[in-house]
């Protein structure tokens, strides 16, 4: 897109193009307040539906494994189709699918319509940000991701504090109610002006046969971690499960391996500069999402808070992340994308080494601070995300060319959003080994999670530090 200056262009594009950019944001906004909402509440949920915390993770690791199985073809028929079409049709279903889960009475049918709202958040994040990229000017990009990822970060605050009084007063059924209101409000703006985009013909053919064992490959593993029954699976379902894993796998490595047209297109992964950032960003979600299904458990079911007590706790870490998004702008005048990335790595790393310590048994004048240091921390973890994820988005997008934002962009998010899945499955499984048992404290389990999560991203700052030094 050619850089322009909007004082030349006319009013009304002008109007247009400042409704437009502020109705993705609310429709992002409303996404991120759905997945807040949806956290504070899992407790609630939980024990309304008479299911054990742990194995309610399944709400979330489902809505992210929808989201990322979907990112990469949703971004690919974006760039062959135009992203208005695809993003359109699917955030129609996503709207739909938050009016059958606040609807919904059982385990199953919340599970069923948490994962249909997966299909929303892949086109969202996949061909919404190609449509909010796409209407911004080159010098004006950088501060564009920022907005992006910080009104990612408001619904964040505004969805543990103002949600979790909101549940405590209606119940868990407004995290779904609001999301599907906003988006009937926004349906008729983004129908009107979101314009049509250039189809590239030039794509290749969109053949997805190796999508469907690489579904139940996934789906495979989240269920072999975190069985939909609290008292584990029997024999022969945890075989037909195992089974139906490997089946799966190797017919999905057959297929790609043998496809003229594979899932996974070999020619745009060659960059060793998006591979290490897609691994770096699949790390950062898979750790921040876990962090938040643990901290969550301990907040109410531990420490005993309320949903809004422990809402506005994740309203201040949240406000963090929204504080450094927003400030990319103006940082990203003195420092490199790739100096804030390493800086927000760092920083998040040390957060969970200081968790992971803090789990451990402490002096008991210590222990009566522990609340306070770890919601110390928690703030601390936020400007180190909101560091991390706006420039790490650029540092993607540059590695590509404009009629491979979508596919590229829908590879990353592909990860992102699977690994977000399962990180929230693998943390939930580490509580449920009750390690506490073999110490005297019941916080063991949380600091091997933590060691788990440290070792995770101290990877990524390895990865990025060996990546700087070829470069130099």
């Amino acid at each position: 897109m050619k850089s322009t200056n909007n004082s030349n262009l006319p009013t009304a594009y002008v109007a247009s193009h400042g409704l437009l950019s502020f109705t993705l944001l609310t429709v992002l906004f409303s996404e991120t307040l759905n997945i807040a909402l949806i956290q504070v509440a899992l407790p609630q949920i939980a024990n309304e539906l008479g299911r054990n915390y742990a194995n309610s993770s399944n709400i979330i690791a489902f809505y992210w494994l929808m989201a990322g199985l979907l990112a990469l073809p949703l971004g690919q028929l974006g760039d062959r189709h135009g992203a208005r079409t695809i993003f359109l049709s699917i955030f129609t279903i996503w709207t739909v699918a938050g009016i059958l889960g606040a609807m919904s009475n059982t385990f199953f049918g919340i599970l069923v319509a948490r994962t249909l709202q997966g299909c929303g958040a892949a086109t969202l994040s996949i061909n919404g940000l190609s449509i909010f990229r796409s209407i911004h000017t080159a010098d004006k990009r950088l501060h564009a991701m920022g907005a992006w990822t910080g009104t990612i970060s408001l619904g964040y605050v505004f969805g543990p504090s103002l949600g979790g009084l909101l549940l405590q007063l209606v119940g868990w059924r407004i995290s779904w109610g609001i999301v599907s209101i906003i988006g009937l409000l926004a349906l008729p703006i983004l129908w009107k002006y979101i314009p049509q985009q250039q189809k590239t013909s030039a794509n290749r053919a969109i053949r997805y046969s190796s999508l469907i064992p690489f579904m139940f490959t996934l789906g495979a593993i989240i269920l072999l971690l975190n069985p939909l029954r609290d008292d584990g699976w029997q024999t022969l379902e945890f075989s037909i499960i195992l089974s139906t894993f490997l089946v799966s796998i190797a017919l999905f490595f057959y297929i790609e391996y043998h496809a003229k047209y594979p899932y996974i297109p070999i020619n745009i992964i060659r960059n060793k500069s998006f591979i290490l950032y897609i691994l770096v960003g699949v790390i950062h979600a898979g750790t921040l999402q876990g962090l938040i299904f643990v901290l969550q458990g301990f907040l109410q079911n531990t420490q005993n808070l309320t949903q809004f007590c422990s809402g506005i706790i994740w309203m201040l870490m949240s406000l963090a992340i929204t504080i450094s998004s927003y400030s990319l702008g103006k940082l990203g005048t003195k420092y490199s994308s790739k100096k804030l990335v390493n800086l927000g790595v760092w920083i998040r790393a040390s957060v969970f080494l200081v968790l992971m310590i803090l789990m451990l048994p402490l002096p008991p004048n210590l222990s009566n601070y522990l609340l306070w240091i770890v919601i110390l921390s928690l703030i601390i973890f936020g400007v180190g995300t909101g560091l991390t994820t706006g420039p790490l988005y650029k540092l993607i997008t540059d590695q590509l060319s404009e009629n491979t934002i979508g596919t590229g962009l829908g590879i990353y998010g592909t990860f992102r959003h699977i690994c977000s899945g399962i990180g929230v499955t693998l943390f939930s499984f580490a509580l449920s080994m009750n390690l506490g048992e073999i110490y005297e404290t019941r916080y063991l389990n949380m600091s091997a999670v933590f060691l788990f999560g440290f070792l995770l991203i101290a990877s990524s700052v390895i990865f990025l530090k060996i990546h700087n030094s070829k470069e130099i």
